[in-house]
């Protein structure tokens, strides 16, 4: 990637935090993160809480207006509950650095790894940097070797948002599309609103880079009470069935390529597993059965 140096030096980041209702947690994140530090980069903090109880709130208020960093932190509460797919669109909106890097309350930052994907931007310009991220000791996202993210890894690479580093003007041109698909009860992106982003960017051609340095890992690992548009847990075996159904037709609409078709298929082989691996299995073969169907009858009339 040599042809990618950047002129200037200098990037600033944003690392954001959506917050909710986890003050114990939170507080451990944000002391950790209010320590980094790395020559060349401006670092600033951004809390969003999604409207927690107001007790808990004020904890973690006061948390962060506690901390001597020489980092910006900005502390923001919606007026009302968002759910986690509106408020990972805030911190976008909310930002104006040159990247975004999510973070969850609940996760362990690696400092090494960190400052070493942070080196790799300021020499190389990406829109989505994913580095290795890990979940009891084993990779659970991303590859152990440097490369060119394609189509085909949209889902790889960010189905778990924490610790990707995201182009913010490149990504802000998206938002009003996945604002739509949210207006529009699309499960996928109520749940996964990381992984249409980057689906969208990279077919459109943007960078995207595999990086091969774990930058963080799974803390506590505390339940998320994340839901799909018709209240299902995201993963109960019904949940599993609206997004893959809203995925494929998705990838249906992008225009016509090999790598679609590969995504195609990888993102109906992923979801074939977790159904399969679904506490609910004995009630699902009719669905499936339809879901497969629908699926045929538009992959004949693609290639008539």
């Amino acid at each position: 990637m040599s042809n990618e140096k950047v002129i200037s030096k200098n990037i600033s980041l944003t690392i954001g935090i959506p917050a909710y209702n986890r003050p114990e947690s939170f507080k451990k994140i944000i002391e950790q993160l209010s320590l980094l530090s790395v020559q060349g980069i401006g670092i600033s903090i951004l809390i969003i809480d999604d409207c927690s109880d107001k007790s808990k709130y004020e904890d973690m208020l006061s948390v962060s207006k506690s901390l001597i960093s020489e980092h910006k932190i900005i502390h923001l509460r919606n007026n009302s509950n968002l759910g986690y797919a509106r408020n990972f669109i805030r911190l976008f909106e909310e930002s104006n650095s040159d990247y975004l890097m999510p973070i969850a309350d609940d996760d362990i930052i690696f400092e090494e790894g960190f400052n070493s994907a942070i080196n790799f931007l300021l020499e190389n310009q990406v829109d989505l940097l994913s580095p290795m991220w890990i979940r009891e000791d084993k990779i659970h996202r991303g590859r152990n070797s440097r490369g060119a993210i394609f189509l085909q890894d949209f889902m790889e690479c960010s189905h778990h948002a924490p610790g990707i580093f995201y182009n913010v003007n490149t990504c802000k041109k998206y938002l009003a599309q996945l604002k739509d698909l949210l207006n529009e009860n699309c499960a996928m992106t109520h749940i996964y609103p990381q992984v249409i982003l980057s689906m969208k960017m990279l077919a459109d051609s943007h960078k995207g880079y595999w990086f091969d340095a774990p930058i963080g890992k799974h803390g506590e690992s505390l339940p998320s009470g994340i839901r799909d548009p018709g209240g299902n847990k995201y993963m109960s075996y019904k949940s599993f069935l609206l997004q893959a159904s809203a995925l494929d037709n998705l990838l249906h609409e992008l225009d016509p390529t090999l790598d679609r078709e590969v995504a195609i298929e990888r993102i109906r082989s992923k979801y074939a597993t977790w159904i399969y691996e679904s506490q609910n299995i004995e009630h699902s073969l009719k669905e499936i059965f339809l879901m497969a169907l629908s699926a045929l009858k538009r992959s004949i009339k693609f290639w008539k």
